[in-house]
C-alpha cells in the first residue's frame, strides 16, 4: 500500500522516477522502525534536484501518508486479523508501546486479542451462556460446564 501511494503521490507531485520511488518505498517499508523514514528518503533526495518548493510538498506528503498508515490502516489490518475493533487495536499498540517499548508494541495486539477472548469466555461462562467465538474467520465453541455428579 505504501509503495503504491508513494509512487502515485510522487507522480502527482511531479517528482522524477515515481516508479523507482514506489518500489523503494515498498522495500524500505518492510524494515521495522526505520523503514518509514527510509521509504521517504529517495523521494526527498530526488526532489532536491528540482525547484525548491517541491521538496517541502514531498516531505508533507510522506508525513501525511505515514500518519494515515500508522493511525488508520495498521490498526484496521492488525485488529481485523485478530478480531479486534480498530480502536481497540490502536489502544493496545499505544499501551503496549508505553509499557514495553518496541517489544510491547509488537505483542500488544495479539495479547489484546487473547485477553478479549478469555474475558468474554469467563463472562459468558459466568452468565451460563454458550461460549462461542467467531474471530478472524474461525469459529470456537467451548464445551458446556458439566453438573457435578
Amino acid at each position: 500500500m505504501i509503495g503504491l501511494s508513494a509512487g502515485v503521490g510522487s507522480w502527482l507531485l511531479g517528482v522524477r522516477y515515481p516508479v523507482l520511488i514506489g518500489i523503494l518505498a515498498f522495500l524500505f517499508e518492510l524494515i521495522p522502525m526505520v523503514g518509514p523514514i527510509l521509504a521517504s528518503m529517495p523521494a526527498v533526495v530526488i526532489s532536491l534536484t528540482q525547484p525548491f518548493p517541491l521538496v517541502v510538498y514531498v516531505i508533507i506528503f510522506f508525513v501525511v501518508m505515514q500518519v494515515i498508515e500508522n493511525n488508520v490502516l495498521a490498526p484496521r489490518i492488525t485488529g481485523g486479523a485478530v478480531g479486534l475493533h480498530p480502536v481497540a487495536a490502536l489502544l493496545a499498540i499505544v499501551i503496549g508501546a508505553d509499557l514495553g517499548g518496541v517489544v510491547g508494541a509488537l505483542f500488544a495486539v495479539p495479547f489484546a486479542g487473547v485477553a478479549s477472548v478469555l474475558i468474554a469466555a469467563v463472562w459468558k461462562g459466568w452468565r451460563g451462556e454458550p461460549v462461542i467465538f467467531e474471530r478472524a474467520g474461525m469459529r470456537f465453541k467451548l464445551p458446556k460446564k458439566r453438573a457435578p455428579a
